[in-house]
């Protein structure tokens, strides 16, 4: 894809994260729209496309979004397959959920998909509750997993006022036309002492920021995704919206898909392997055990690549847990 960038200052913007009004155009083209143009806040970072798809959100989740935006490239998955898909970021939205639970909790998930993180989340709290626009995924999570699940916004469900411990929504915020409006109308339906627990990609991916993968960029903006954060950018949003917390990143894919984008330059077509976290060099036994001595080399460099990233806030997800803001008092919420 050939990129461009438009010198001409894009007009009659305000920032969402920091109301200034320096927003001036980034770069034209995303993936499958070359002529989609993203603007950016010259004063805090935020970037966003301008103008935004023209089509109904709810009617797109529903029933185009998941033809196009799979965890496997160019194949068509039905709900059970994205709830055995079982990706290793699962895992970390779980970890991180568990950390904010107990047996009394209940917990909201906005985005649940096919439910697979509230599935394995059911034993140990006392009621899980999802939201999903696609229909099929929605009642996947009812039919299957019993789980109680809505395909509408939370504020049209009927559910009362603070009713939550934990709201949770991973991977949605980047797709919502207005996120301070959307996270200031869940706050209601967080208890007093809640925790909402959000994760988006980061704008300052390693990718992008560290090994500049034009082709990644080409891959990494898509038309769904209407906004795209930094870790001070989301903060901002949070904080506009009536919520205080701490953003932190954690590094999802693997060493290895990064010498793939390196030398590929195209994306491995099973996301599941790219986010490993035992990647292999050598797939099958070898004399003399160089297999496993290969292997655990790798492994060893893939926890010290994702650790140095971490440390240095570069990893490619943001983490934001937070709580309703109090005056005069910041999120400290302790983990059970």
């Amino acid at each position: 894809m050939q990129v461009t960038i438009k010198t001409e200052v894009t007009k009659a913007l305000l920032c969402m994260a920091c109301g200034a009004d320096r927003i001036e155009p980034f770069r034209t083209g995303v993936r499958n729209r070359p002529d989609q143009k993203v603007v950016e806040c010259k004063a805090c970072g935020l970037q966003f496309l301008h103008p935004f798809p023209s089509y109904d959100l709810k009617e797109y989740y529903d029933s185009k979004y998941r033809g196009t935006h799979n965890c496997e490239m160019d194949t068509k998955r039905t709900s059970e397959d994205r709830f055995n898909d079982r990706h290793y970021e699962l895992q970390d939205n779980l970890e991180t959920v568990l950390g904010y639970v107990c047996p009394e909790s209940r917990v909201l998930e906005i985005g649940c998909a096919a439910g697979a993180m509230l599935s394995m989340l059911q034993p140990h709290v006392k009621e899980v509750v999802g939201l999903d626009y696609n229909s099929e995924d929605a009642h996947y999570a009812a039919d299957k997993l019993d789980i109680a699940t809505y395909t509408t916004d939370l504020w049209e469900t009927g559910i009362g006022h603070n009713s939550f411990d934990v709201i949770c929504a991973f991977h949605v915020i980047e797709h919502v036309e207005d996120p301070v409006r959307w996270l200031y109308k869940i706050r209601p339906y967080l208890k007093n002492d809640g925790v909402i627990i959000l994760a988006t990609p980061n704008l300052d991916h390693p990718y992008m920021t560290l090994w500049d993968i034009p082709e990644f960029a080409d891959f990494w903006y898509r038309e769904p995704h209407l906004y795209y954060f930094n870790m001070d950018t989301l903060e901002k949003i949070t904080n506009a919206a009536g919520y205080s917390g701490e953003v932190t990143t954690a590094q999802i894919y693997n060493i290895k898909n990064l010498f793939h984008w390196m030398y590929a330059r195209e994306p491995q077509k099973d996301a599941v392997a790219a986010q490993s976290r035992a990647p292999v060099l050598i797939n099958r036994p070898t004399s003399g055990g160089i297999d496993v001595l290969m292997n655990h080399s790798l492994l060893n460099m893939d926890s010290d690549y994702r650790n140095l990233l971490m440390k240095h806030s570069r990893g490619d997800i943001l983490y934001y847990v937070g709580g309703r803001y109090v005056r005069g008092a910041d999120f400290k919420k302790q983990k059970r």
